[in-house]
């Protein structure tokens, strides 16, 4: 039996999300597929499955030996969305409950997303500027502008989850 689950969870809550994924495990839902806030689960058997994401801000070509590299660690691929990656591992087994186990490694998992956030917003906001200048805004306008606000929110909160993380080490 399958669910499917519309959730949001957004590019700095990743801690939230692979929360929200163990429990569901423990409840009998192991994810399947993501995309777009979209959830699929299949229906298992309850058990503790740790989930961590990863942000692969590099091309796909070496993706055979990222996957390796989390596969001998003891950690199972089950989804990927965009440059996002899923892992699950049995909690009993797990080597650790972490893919990164120091600060650094989580500090650049993040930079690479910063910088794919900040590429985007500038393109935005060169697309929106023809837009935005006119003399009575369209909704195209005001929609442009809403997403620049919310990109501008996702840098500040990705900004400050590195600070957190150099802060910490």
């Amino acid at each position: 039996m399958e669910k499917k689950v519309f959730k949001i969870f957004l590019a700095w809550q990743d801690q939230q999300e692979e929360k929200w994924l163990r429990f569901m495990a423990q409840q009998g839902w192991s994810l399947k597929e993501y995309t777009y806030f979209r959830y699929t689960f299949e229906q298992t058997e309850p058990h503790d499955s740790i989930y961590k994401l990863d942000y692969k801000a590099t091309k796909n070509n070496d993706l055979d030996d990222y996957l390796a590299i989390y596969q001998d660690a003891g950690w199972e691929h089950v989804a990927q969305f965009a440059k996002w990656h899923y892992f699950k591992a049995n909690a009993e087994t797990a080597f650790t409950e972490e893919i990164y186990t120091d600060s650094e490694s989580q500090v650049q998992k993040y930079k690479g997303l910063l910088k794919i956030l900040l590429l985007m917003f500038f393109s935005l906001l060169f697309i929106s500027f023809s837009f935005i200048q006119q003399e009575t805004p369209s909704t195209v306008a005001w929609f442009f502008l809403g997403l620049i606000v919310l990109y501008i929110f996702a840098i500040i909160n990705v900004g400050t989850k590195i600070k957190r993380l150099r802060r910490n080490a």
